[in-house]
């Protein structure tokens, strides 16, 4: 009648004191001598271990680390409110995993590090991250609680992207100003998406004047617009201005963004620009055999060359002109040559021109 026994027999006739050698031979000749009694424990256990499954261990663990992470989510709500906190605080308004977005996926890996210099809260458009290592680093909260929520921290960074993933920190950004970390050079694609899906007619209109002046007036305010005059407006045309005049400090991981953003804005901007090189992750060393096993798990002989894009498959990646580049070369003769795109191809005319494109190429087979 101790330790975890207990929870497993309920029965206090069929307990003992194991402490005790009297107690323990009673149990025992009752057994012995009792057919009615052995009977009914031996039903009463088999019973019992019907309830006990690695399926049912399995559950009762994943309850208990959801309890402990919902406990650890509660303190640290007051432990905020009650400013108990010794580091810096700092939020970050970033899309993560599940979000397709190579930025969702740079922050589960690089936050984690983040954290030995910062407290940190993520605040996302949606309601879980799907990371578990990055959720036992970092408090993960939605962007709706932020307004309430934004004066408490020393510091707020938004992660901007190219991508409808970082369309609700722009009104955000707007109230609460910050540190952006810019990691595309442009953001007309973003500003398109919030002007055609958000309802915000006419918003990439106002961004592009507001960016480039008379040069976007020449592309995008004709009379006689075009299908494809907004497409070579987003594709020309950064449309940066608008995040970069409200951040109080930006960082990129690559001179090219800085660049790209001294040509289009001469006149300048408040903010410092700081380059900061992007993390990755040490490269192992080549393995030809785990080269080749991934070869074939992939349907590929161990003789095949592969050109990998990887990404969104989208009109701003200039895939239609890796294509091209892949058509016209040597390599699409060679027969154990592929191009493969590995992402999601967008859903629009550009996606159906793509797939067109590979179709009458004759080269659908090793282009996929």
């Amino acid at each position: 009648n101790n330790s975890s026994l207990r929870e497993l027999v309920k029965q206090e006739d069929a307990t003992f004191n194991s402490e005790c050698p009297k107690s323990i031979s009673n149990s025992l000749q009752s057994v012995l001598e009792n057919k009615e009694f052995a009977l009914k424990l031996r039903k009463d256990g088999i019973e019992k271990a019907a309830s006990f499954s690695w399926e049912n261990t399995a559950d009762r663990a994943l309850d208990a680390f959801d309890s402990a992470l919902e406990k650890k989510y509660r303190h640290s709500v007051v432990a905020v409110k009650n400013h108990l906190f010794l580091r810096k605080r700092l939020a970050i308004l970033t899309p993560v995993p599940p979000a397709r977005s190579g930025i969702a996926d740079f922050n589960a890996d690089f936050l984690p590090f983040l954290t030995a210099y910062f407290d940190i809260d993520i605040y996302v458009n949606a309601e879980k991250s799907s990371n578990i290592k990055l959720n036992s680093y970092c408090r993960v909260f939605s962007a709706s609680d932020f307004t309430k929520n934004a004066m408490l921290y020393d510091a707020i960074l938004y992660e901007f992207g190219n991508s409808e993933f970082h369309a609700y920190m722009l009104p955000l950004l707007e109230e609460f100003p910050g540190i952006v970390g810019l990691h595309d050079a442009y953001l007309s694609g973003l500003m398109a998406f919030v002007d055609s899906k958000r309802g915000y007619a006419g918003k990439l209109d106002e961004d592009m004047l507001v960016s480039h002046g008379s040069y976007a007036r020449n592309i995008v305010a004709s009379l006689n617009r075009k299908a494809d005059t907004y497409s070579k407006a987003i594709l020309e045309l950064p449309c940066t201005k608008p995040v970069i005049d409200r951040a109080i400090g930006i960082i990129s991981h690559s001179s090219f963004n800085l660049n790209l953003a001294r040509e289009f804005y001469p006149e300048g901007w408040k903010a410092p620009y700081r380059i900061i090189p992007q993390m990755v992750k040490t490269k192992k060393k080549n393995n030809r055999e785990l080269s080749q096993k991934s070869k074939k798990a992939l349907g590929f002989k161990s003789d095949d060359f592969i050109l990998a894009s990887f990404g969104s498959v989208a009109e701003l990646k200039c895939v239609d002109k890796v294509l091209d580049a892949f058509i016209n070369s040597d390599l699409s003769a060679q027969k154990n040559c592929y191009l493969i795109f590995v992402g999601e191809l967008s859903q629009d005319d550009f996606g159906v021109s793509l797939k067109r494109q590979i179709k009458n190429s004759g080269l659908k087979h090793r282009v996929k």
